[in-house]
């Protein structure tokens, strides 16, 4: 998706030199670019850039396109097009299927009897149907139009909406947990006070909620918080209380989401995801001019002394691992700019245990700074070690001085 900012001046949706050259070209991407919802400004310019299908309408193109055609303009596009994937609301036609083996594939990226409970309006669906004309089967934006309903966080709003098949929520799936293991469950949907407080609970999930939070965690001793984040949202008032025994910030995992969620709290499978950011920025005017040079994210935390509560790359896991016998070699005639096209990216495996992360320290005139340089996810048993491999490409290494 190309965003709303300019680079150079210039609308992202119409910048030839970053969709056909980095993301097209040297990154091998062979997808579709859409648009953010009305981040396209032009015509021929945009079609010819590299931008494939612009939301939320027409707009520019349309029949724009078709009369620039006709009075003989020539739009960079390939002759060979996939047959109409997309229709409006009105047009009656089969869903096309695309799960393939999702169901099963999401628990392994994503991931005895007792007596838990469960509070928050974001541990159920919600009640009200999904409404949105503009999607398939009514679309599952918790957040559309900017105003926060009830139910569980499964995806974003707005240009990061889905339409998902259904919806394993929390409570879903610790109740399949729970009648399997012939355990207990007890919830509460709507109450900010938690009445009446289960106090045979062994754990109490929260979803989160400030006021909500605190109250559980005054009358159980082993609250557990989850987080499905659509933006910022802050920790200091709950963070430090001593019956918050852990935090998952679950992102907006999609469809599958609760069932990877219980496999990690009944510690089938051991987390090993790491946050993704520790930056903050908002502009009215969007516009990068890279006045920050390479202080990005979180090198602009380390030059500026800023201690965030829980920073770049951070994560647990239920177990320790040691690093050892740390090499380098040279790839020898590896400096080749784009990837080789004719290599196979694909996504899987078991992750039941583990991330490593490579990070190298730089030196050069904009100071000293540690910088993240790939990531890897591995099976290794316990007393076991494995050997993991980082190939680090030229951009990874390289500084630019512009």
């Amino acid at each position: 998706m190309c965003s709303y900012q300019k680079t150079n001046h210039s609308y992202r949706c119409q910048k030839s030199k970053l969709l056909n050259g980095p993301l097209k070209t040297e990154f091998g991407f062979e997808g579709f670019v859409v648009s953010d919802w009305g981040a396209n400004h032009s015509g021929v310019a945009s079609a010819s850039a590299g931008l494939d299908i612009i939301m939320p309408n027409g707009g520019y193109w349309g029949k724009n396109l078709t009369e620039a055609v006709n009075n003989g303009s020539k739009l960079k596009q390939d002759a060979k097009f996939p047959a109409i994937g997309i229709y409006s609301n009105t047009v009656k036609h089969q869903p096309i299927e695309v799960q393939d083996d999702h169901p099963e594939l999401i628990p392994d990226i994503g991931p005895a009897s007792r007596f838990l409970s469960i509070y928050g309006y974001g541990a159920t669906v919600k009640s009200t149907p999904w409404q949105n004309s503009s999607r398939f089967c009514g679309g599952f934006e918790v957040n559309y139009g900017w105003n926060t309903l009830n139910g569980t966080m499964i995806t974003g709003g707005g240009s990061g909406s889905s339409t998902p098949s259904y919806v394993i929520s929390p409570f879903h799936a610790l109740s399949d947990r729970i009648a399997k293991n012939r355990g207990n469950l007890r919830w509460d949907f709507e109450s900010e006070t938690s009445y009446p407080p289960y106090v045979n609970s062994e754990t109490c999930l929260v979803v989160f909620s400030d006021n909500l939070i605190k109250n559980v965690a005054a009358n159980c001793t082993n609250t557990i918080v989850i987080i499905h984040p659509a933006g910022i949202g802050t920790v200091d008032t709950w963070i430090s209380h001593d019956n918050i025994t852990a935090v998952f910030f679950a992102g907006l995992p999609g469809q599958e989401s609760s069932n990877s969620l219980v496999d990690i709290l009944y510690g089938d499978v051991a987390p090993s995801g790491a946050l993704l950011n520790s930056s903050v920025f908002f502009d009215y005017f969007p516009q990068d001019d890279f006045q920050e040079g390479l202080d990005l994210d979180y090198r602009a935390f380390d030059k500026n002394g800023i201690e965030p509560q829980f920073e770049f790359g951070y994560g647990l896991t239920y177990t320790t691992f040691d690093y050892a016998d740390l090499s380098v070699s040279q790839i020898i005639n590896g400096t080749a700019e784009y990837p080789n096209p004719d290599v196979a990216i694909a996504q899987s495996g078991n992750l039941q245990l583990g991330g490593t992360s490579y990070c190298h320290r730089e030196h050069h005139k904009y100071g000293k700074r540690n910088s993240g340089r790939g990531r890897a996810v591995v099976y290794i048993d316990p007393g076991k070690s494995a050997t993991v491999s980082f190939t680090l490409a030229r951009r990874d290494l390289s500084v630019w001085d512009v």
